[in-house]
Formats: C-alpha cells, sequence, structure tokens
C-alpha cells in the first residue's frame, strides 16, 4: 500500500507497507515512549499545530491575519516544491548512473517529459557534472562495486513485544546502495538542499 508522509519540516515523500508491516518512518512515528506510553518517541509531523504555533509569533511580530495567511499558503507551496524538486533530480541520478553503466548518452529530453516542472538548462548541467563526478568516485572508491538505487528493502526480523502487536516486518527504501566485492554495503541517502552546495568543498 502506497501513502505519503510528511516530515517536520514539511516535505514529504512516499512510503510503501501496510499496518503489519509499516514503512520505517510510520514505524518510528509508531513506538511509544517507554515514560509515557500515550505518545511515540517521534511524534508524526502535525501541520495544523506546527502553523498553529508559527501564528503566534508572527502575530508578535505584527503580521495580519492575511499576511499570515499568504504566509502559510507560501510555505506549503514550497514544501510540494521540495518534494516535487527532489524526485526530479533522484530520477535524474538514475539517468546519469545508467549512462555510465551502458557508456550511453543520457536521454534529457525524455527526463524533461516526465519531471514536475521546467528546469534551467545551467542548472541540469552542473547537477549532471557533480552526479558523474560522485559515482566515478564511488566506483574509485569501492573498485568492482554495485551501484544500485530505490532499493526496496524489508525486515521480518522483530522484537517479541512488537509481534505480540501484530508488527511481522518493517520496509523501507535506500535511496543509494553501494556493495563492494567484498559483500559490504554502503548506504547513501540522497537529499535536495535549498542552498548552494559546492561539492568540491563539501567532499572536504
Amino acid at each position: 500500500r502506497k501513502s505519503s508522509i510528511q516530515f517536520d519540516e514539511g516535505e514529504s515523500e512516499n512510503e510503501y507497507g501496510n499496518d503489519s508491516c509499516p514503512g520505517v518512518t510510520r514505524f518510528l512515528n509508531m513506538v511509544k515512549n517507554p515514560r509515557n506510553d500515550d505518545k511515540p518517541i517521534i511524534p508524526p509531523f502535525n501541520k495544523e499545530e506546527y502553523f498553529e504555533d508559527q501564528k503566534s509569533k508572527w502575530r508578535s511580530e505584527g503580521k495580519s491575519e492575511s499576511e499570515i495567511q499568504t504566509i502559510i499558503e507560501k510555505t506549503e507551496q514550497l514544501w510540494k516544491d521540495l518534494t516535487d524538486i527532489g524526485t526530479d533530480f533522484h530520477s535524474l541520478f538514475e539517468e546519469v548512473l545508467k549512462s555510465i553503466n551502458t557508456n550511453a548518452p543520457i536521454d534529457l529530453d525524455n527526463w524533461k517529459k516526465n519531471v514536475s516542472r521546467e528546469y534551467n538548462q545551467s542548472i541540469i548541467s552542473r547537477t549532471i557534472e557533480e552526479y558523474r563526478e560522485f559515482i566515478l568516485d564511488l566506483f574509485k572508491t569501492y573498485p568492482g562495486c554495485k551501484i544500485m538505487t530505490e532499493v526496496p528493502i524489508v525486515s521480518k526480523h522483530v522484537h517479541e513485544t512488537l509481534s505480540a502487536g501484530g508488527i511481522t516486518g518493517i520496509n523501507g527504501r535506500i535511496d543509494l546502495l553501494v556493495v563492494d566485492k567484498e559483500g559490504i554495503a554502503h548506504i547513501y541517502d540522497l537529499k535536495v538542499s535549498r542552498k548552494p552546495v559546492d561539492w568540491n568543498n563539501s567532499l572536504n
């Protein structure tokens, strides 16, 4: 079953699972705090509560109700945009990886047809080069490795207290999985930044 999970900053992602085998994020929202059985250790993001807290702050700053409503609408749109952009550039990463593995050019025209919006060509070109540099560095760091994206995983080993409550497993999805020639797994989580990131400086 496919559902959408929203995080603390509002962005969301799709999660796959069901009540007996929830996704990782939903599972963390379900685990109860041993000091307070009524509340989970990591509470799910509550958009209404978040904006109510922010409204008090904005009112104290002298903002009108119409201004506050505009801020809320822009914030919600930003969250949606960030989610869509993350999905688009995940798929671009997969295109670059496929291009390297097959020694074939990237089918940018097809990628552009399937993304949420039009992107500046210079941003696309720069991102492709940074992805390519990163992927080639992985092959250099882990010679003979296998690189996989969007890898679904399911854990069937859960604590007896969870199985007694009807949880049979936990599932998740790995953005980028690198398996070296020794069979050791290296896991990477791909993120979209709101601010420009200098890839070369970030390596240092």
